[in-house]
């Protein structure tokens, strides 16, 4: 009988510590054809553009650079890992970054990048509310290189950001995200913990 309440408690433990462990979403941009700037809202990201110009525009492409510096193609990297290296469709941006507003507020874990010239800088700089929460570690990369990851290093709740860009052209894809935990998942979480609490106590009486 106590055999078997203990798998039970240890059942009911990994049930409800689940949710946790959730695996990120993945924001890829591979469905948009030809280069403009963003119109609309997509997949829940709004991405800031100009009135008047590109500064600061987010913009997408997947054709040859036609020769204006403000539309630029995709990156062909020499990493067989990288979401840069099939037909993807990177998103693109000159300098400091427009801000992504979120429907929605998530934890955002990070992005990858690939730069278009020498020396250039990218960070993150998050908001939630109104009020910035946290800046990342600088990436530095050259023209060339492999496309490398930048994490946000912060798993806190954000519902917009900056990419903070120096020194010329740089391209984004693949952003990943998890939804921000409702209360019953942090409800879920403690009564995982007591069950796995109970179970570890009998396991030492027996």
């Amino acid at each position: 009988m106590l055999r078997a309440l203990n798998k039970t408690a240890a059942a009911v433990a990994l049930t409800c510590l689940m949710p946790l462990a959730a695996t990120a979403d993945v924001l890829g941009f591979d469905d948009l054809t030809g280069r403009n700037f963003f119109q609309a809202p997509y997949q829940g990201f709004t991405f800031g553009v100009a009135a008047q110009g590109p500064g600061g525009s987010w913009f997408h492409s997947d054709v040859p650079d036609a020769g204006l510096s403000f539309y630029r193609s995709p990156l062909t990297s020499v990493s067989t890992e990288s979401a840069f290296n099939d037909a993807g469709n990177p998103i693109s941006v000159y300098g400091d970054s427009l801000p992504v507003t979120l429907s929605t507020p998530v934890v955002l874990q990070g992005a990858w990048f690939q730069s278009f010239d020498d020396q250039i800088s990218v960070r993150f700089k998050l908001s939630y509310q109104g009020a910035e929460v946290h800046a990342s570690d600088y990436l530095v990369m050259n023209y060339g290189d492999a496309p490398a990851f930048l994490s946000t290093g912060y798993t806190g709740a954000v519902d917009s950001f900056v990419i903070e860009g120096y020194h010329g052209y740089f391209a984004m894809d693949d952003v990943m995200f998890q939804p921000v935990p409702e209360p019953s998942t942090y409800a879920m979480m403690f009564l995982g913990l007591a069950a796995m609490g109970i179970y570890s106590a009998r396991q030492r009486q027996h």
